[in-house]
This record gives structure tokens, C-alpha cells and sequence, in this order.
């Protein structure tokens, strides 16, 4: 996810948190993006939020970021991980399963 500034990421990012819809985000600030919008070319300084979830839990976290995200059409992508740490998959699946 992309957001305007790192004040709207941080807050979007407590309130997954806090849900227990991601088990961690990083937050980097700030990124320039270059993109197409209203038909030309824009260039704006961003923050990039890289979160942890499931994929069952997708549809839940894209639900808060657009209810919270004060862009018209906020950039939520995800890819799925099909390689990497088990031991931290399972820390993802732990912390993502407990009850807030």
C-alpha cells in the first residue's frame, strides 16, 4: 500500500494491527511514485507500507485500508509468498489468529 504521508500509514496500520488483520508493517518514508492519473503524468512523494498477513484475511484488511485511506483509489496489492521462513509463516498465521 502507498499513502500521502506516514501519519495516514501509521494509523491505517495500528488499526490492522490492533484487529489482528496483519501481524507487522513496514513503513517507509518517504518513495516517489510516477503514475498515470486524470490522463497525464504525476510525480508525488508517498510512504510504502509493506504489511504481513494471510490470504484469507485479504479481503478483510483491503475492507479498513479503503474505509481509512484518504486517496480515491489506493494502491492495495497483494502478492502471495510461496517460499520463505517457515518458522516465520507460522509466527504470521499466530499472530494473525489470536483474538483482539
Amino acid at each position: 500500500m502507498t499513502a500521502p504521508n506516514k501519519a495516514e500509514a501509521e494509523q491505517i496500520v495500528r488499526s490492522l494491527l490492533s484487529a489482528r488483520l496483519i501481524a507487522c508493517a513496514n513503513v517507509t518514508d518517504p518513495v516517489t511514485s510516477h503514475y498515470w492519473w486524470g490522463g497525464q503524468i504525476e510525480t508525488s512523494e508517498e510512504v510504502s507500507v509493506i504489511m504481513k498477513s494471510t490470504s484469507a484475511l485479504y479481503p478483510k484488511v483491503e475492507a479498513v485500508i479503503k474505509a481509512q485511506h484518504s486517496y480515491d483509489c489506493p494502491a492495495i496489492v497483494s502478492w502471495a509468498l510461496t517460499q520463505g521462513n517457515a518458522e516465520y509463516f507460522d509466527w504470521i498465521d499466530q499472530e494473525t489468529q489470536k483474538t483482539a
